[in-house]
């Protein structure tokens, strides 16, 4: 597989991104979500990010949506504003290739050149390789939640990993 293209996400994406997502919330305990997104929930998504939290996409040569990723708001409390949510989603068939870790190794670098002092992965219980990817990229282990969430009949953990961006200047958010 040839490396595949990331950018930013643009309008024409949207579609390609709630597919995958939607999968995610259908299939997987990656995301506590037990509604797949309406077109109006992925665009209210899409509206909540740009250049303070961008979202970007993994696109394939043949022009395939292979993954996303996106920073987000890690709290709405004014302090944690430094502090930014990661989230990668990748579409079945792109999974085991790389592109998860191309990803958020874009978007690691996005945070810094915003001025984001630390980026926070919450990741559900059992997701070994979503916790792989994370420590490939510095990420360290920083705690977990026992049973925050209960999706299709079982109580599911949520590891806590952060990186600290050490370089990072005083955010100018």
């Amino acid at each position: 597989m040839t490396a595949p293209l990331i950018r930013l996400a643009t309008e024409a994406d949207l579609p390609h991104i709630q597919d995958i997502y939607n999968e995610a919330v259908a299939t997987s305990v990656a995301t506590f979500d037990d509604r797949p997104r309406s077109d109006a929930d992925q665009r209210a998504w899409f509206d909540a990010h740009g250049p303070a939290y961008p979202a970007t996409v993994a696109v394939a040569h043949d022009g395939t949506v292979l993954g996303y990723a996106s920073l987000s708001e890690y709290n709405t409390k004014l302090a944690y504003r430094p502090t930014v949510e990661n989230s990668v989603y990748l579409a079945p068939a792109a999974r085991g290739q790389g592109v998860g870790t191309l990803l958020l190794a874009d978007l690691v670098r996005r945070a810094r050149e915003v001025g984001y002092h630390s980026i926070i992965a919450l990741i559900s219980g059992g997701n070994d390789v979503s916790v792989a990817l994370h420590l490939r990229q510095g990420f360290e282990p920083i705690g977990t939640i026992r049973e925050a969430g209960f999706k299709f009949g079982r109580w599911v953990d949520v590891a806590l990993l952060q990186l600290r961006l050490d370089e990072a200047p005083v955010p100018r958010l």
